[in-house]
């Protein structure tokens, strides 16, 4: 599965590798209007991993001291040349399916193109 949960405490290139500057990713950012457990968001990030337009999909959200988890935020990392309005469209009913409460969508990008120096500095990218 291409999942990848972000911590909260961490900048995403701890996770997340860096992308060259000549592909042009397109990002979904998804926000539920209340957090989910995973177990509410599981059938929308299955559905997303086996679409073949969604190239990965990062989520965000809090840790709890009890080490439960619970998402935020999707970032959906899409397919060069693929169309945000598209899988929009495509996966519009199973976004209301699992977040009957509402949830907010933007397009465009999310996550850092390349390390930063604070990124080298903390060690979270060794060079």
């Amino acid at each position: 599965m291409k999942l990848i949960f972000l911590s909260s405490c961490l900048g995403y290139l701890a996770k997340v590798p860096a992308v060259s500057d000549s592909i042009e990713l397109q990002e979904i950012d998804l926000m539920p209007r209340r957090l989910m457990n995973l177990k509410q968001g599981e059938p929308l990030m299955c559905a997303l991993d086996a679409d073949d337009r969604v190239a990965e999909v990062l989520i965000h959200g809090p840790k709890y001291h009890d080490g439960k988890q619970v998402i935020g935020r999707f970032i959906i990392r899409l397919t060069p040349g693929t169309a945000p309005d598209e899988v929009l469209e495509a996966f519009k009913t199973m976004f209301e399916s699992t977040m009957p409460f509402g949830y907010d969508v933007r397009t465009g990008r999310f996550t850092k193109p390349k390390p930063t120096v604070k990124d080298y500095l903390s060690g979270k990218v060794r060079g």
